[in-house]
């Protein structure tokens, strides 16, 4: 049973890793892109992250507990899953943003160099969740197994959508609309989250996981349509 137990757990460890990494893999012997663009974009992530945890751990409760004293716990509640989906947009989209204005290789982006950047940015996300997942050796389910690599495949789509949006904002001249609609999308991600995790409990049942997932692949495949239909639509305009 132990055995069984650990194997599960090892197996979702090693396929949120692989998810981390294939992708980065095979795009950048695709594209051809330079090393540097994935090292900058996995460092943004750490970068990102650390000061969001640093901001979000003293902070967090006081700001619930303030909303929900002036008001009301189901007011109260629901701004604060916007709270935490804002500090998504100012402490990752803004960073990237923050990046582009002083890294002339991110500020002139070709779409695939956008793109390797946002794989990195989502790459070593899931890679840290996967071997802190074989860490913690927390009794994995067998839908637990897959729902944890289908959960950061999704999230890496819409790190790679909101980080392109920021990059080719820049690139193309559109930087404070690209920076909007990407600080829009990548929050309402996390307002979404914030919701399933605090209220819906998601971790309660596997129907409301699965429920949870669902809409979140949903949402990654959507965006990827969305996405590339507006590239499209930007390239067509270029040649035109």
């Amino acid at each position: 049973m132990i055995s069984s137990i650990l194997s599960l757990d090892v197996v979702r460890s090693v396929l949120m890793i692989a998810v981390g990494v294939a992708p980065v893999i095979v795009w950048r012997r695709r594209s051809r892109t330079g090393f540097s663009v994935f090292a900058i974009g996995a460092a943004a992530w750490v970068v990102g992250v650390a000061l969001k945890v640093a901001w979000a751990v003293p902070m967090n409760r006081h700001v619930q507990h303030a909303l929900e004293a002036a008001l009301g716990d189901r007011i109260g509640s629901s701004l604060f899953y916007v709270y935490v989906g804002a500090l998504t947009g100012v402490f990752e989209v803004g960073l990237v943003a923050l990046l582009a204005s002083r890294v002339r290789r991110l500020r002139t982006a070709s779409r695939e160099e956008a793109i390797a950047f946002g794989l990195a940015f989502g790459g070593i996300e899931a890679i840290v969740l996967g071997l802190g997942a074989a860490l913690g050796q927390d009794h994995a389910s067998v839908v637990a197994v897959f729902t944890g690599p289908i959960e950061r495949l999704s999230a890496t789509v819409f790190h790679v959508v909101s980080a392109a949006l920021v990059l080719r904002g820049f690139a193309q001249g559109t930087a404070p609309r690209s920076f909007g609609l990407s600080f829009l999308y990548k929050s309402s991600v996390d307002v979404f989250a914030a919701w399933a995790i605090l209220s819906f409990g998601v971790g309660a049942s596997t129907s409301k996981l699965l429920a949870f997932e669902g809409v979140v692949a949903l949402a990654a495949i959507a965006s990827v349509l969305v996405y590339g239909l507006r590239a499209s639509r930007g390239v067509a305009h270029v040649h035109a």
